[in-house]
């Protein structure tokens, strides 16, 4: 299993994109390509692609937060 801290975050803080975000990627991806995280003020989405990421940002929108220094995913 991947951990986390390798993966393409994105940041949602609008919880009413969440829901069209999670059908988006069950719709599109492929189960092991992602998964979502809920918090208390915002909800991220990881990614394990950078391709994938950017396909789920252009179309969800959201925040990048790139995985720590050093560490490339493709």
């Amino acid at each position: 299993m991947i951990s986390f801290d390798t993966l393409h975050r994105v940041l949602i803080v609008n919880y009413q994109h969440t829901k069209n975000a999670v059908s988006w990627c069950e719709q599109f991806l492929e189960p092991e390509e992602w998964s979502v995280e809920y918090f208390e003020n915002n909800d991220c989405f990881y990614f394990t692609s950078k391709t994938k990421c950017g396909m789920f940002m252009f179309v969800n929108g959201g925040k990048y937060i790139a995985p720590p220094r050093g560490v490339d995913n493709g």
